[in-house]
C-alpha cells in the first residue's frame, strides 16, 4: 500500500467567550441588594430573639410592666405563650424575602439574566406596596424611610434596566 502524503488538517476556530466587566451601577445596585437582604434577615433574627424572649422569660419579665396583672388577668398566661409563637411565624416572612434577596443580590453579578429579571419584577413589586404604605404613615420620620427606601429601589431599576453599560455586559457584548 502506498504511503499517503499528509494533507494540513484545518485548525479549528477559536471559541469566542462572552466577557463580563462589573460596572459600576451593577456593583451600586448589588450592594443595594445585599444590604436590604442582611437588613431583613436582621428584621427575622430579631422576630425570632422576641418569640425566644417571650416563651422563656415571657411571664417573669413581663410581670414589670405596670399594667400587667390586669392584662393577665383579662387574657390569661397562654396569650403570652401564643404571642411568641407568632413571632416565629413572623420570622419566617422575612426569612424567606432575605435568603431570596441574598442568593439573588449574589448571583446577578456574575451577570445572570434570569437574577436580574427576578429582581426587576421583585423591586417593582416592593416599590407599589411602597407606594401604597404613604397612606398609612403618620410620621415624617415615616415618609423619610419610604422615600429613601424608594430611592434605592430606584436606583437598582435603573441599574438593571437603563444603565447602557449593564445592559451591554448581560448581553455579553461588553466592550
Amino acid at each position: 500500500m502506498p504511503v499517503q502524503p499528509y494533507v494540513s488538517q484545518p485548525m479549528p476556530q477559536p471559541v469566542v467567550v462572552k466577557v463580563h466587566k462589573r460596572t459600576f451601577w451593577l456593583t451600586i445596585a448589588q450592594i443595594i441588594i445585599i444590604l436590604k437582604a442582611i437588613l431583613i434577615l436582621l428584621v427575622a433574627a430579631a422576630s425570632v430573639a422576641i418569640g425566644v424572649y417571650l416563651l422563656a422569660a415571657g411571664h417573669a419579665a413581663l410581670h414589670t410592666i405596670p399594667g400587667y396583672d390586669n392584662y393577665a388577668n383579662q387574657f390569661g398566661n397562654t396569650f403570652v405563650n401564643a404571642a411568641g409563637a407568632l413571632f416565629f411565624v413572623f420570622a419566617a416572612v422575612p426569612l424567606v424575602i432575605g435568603i431570596v434577596d441574598l442568593i439573588l443580590g449574589i448571583v446577578v453579578g456574575r451577570p445572570s439574566n434570569v437574577a436580574r429579571w427576578i429582581i426587576v419584577v421583585l423591586d417593582v413589586i416592593s416599590i407599589i406596596f411602597a407606594l401604597t404604605d404613604f397612606s398609612r404613615v403618620n410620621t415624617s420620620t415615616g415618609d423619610l424611610v419610604l422615600v429613601v427606601y424608594l430611592a434605592l429601589q430606584v436606583i437598582v431599576l435603573y441599574a438593571l434596566l437603563i444603565d447602557p453599560a449593564t445592559r451591554r455586559n448581560f448581553a455579553g457584548t461588553a466592550r
